[in-house]
């Protein structure tokens, strides 16, 4: 038995989508996702992803880009993120009684 959890967003309504800085700025993420251990679901648990590398190209297994700019604010960056089974320690795991 491993100690992690796998993160996955397999369809584009799971998709993770953020008003800012994800596209091009973020290299790290607090990602919720619906938890299910052995086929029962246990909720939503937020979980601290590492998502680009020291250069801020994404890491394998992820796939992200731009959604375009805000309404009045064309400045800021939204981003979008699919998540293709990644590996994530228990550590990262923000509840520490889960």
């Amino acid at each position: 038995m491993t100690k992690e959890w796998i993160l996955n967003s397999p369809t584009i309504s799971s998709a993770k989508y953020w008003p800012g800085e994800l596209s091009f700025l973020a290299n790290h993420a607090i990602v919720f996702a619906q938890t299910y251990i052995k086929g029962k679901n246990y909720g939503v648990h937020p979980f601290v992803l590492k998502i680009k590398d020291d250069n801020y190209n994404w890491l394998p297994g992820l796939e992200g880009g731009d959604i375009g700019p805000k309404i009045g604010y064309h400045a800021k960056e939204n981003g979008y993120m699919f998540i293709r089974s990644v590996r994530v320690p228990k550590e990262n795991l923000f509840t520490k009684y889960v």
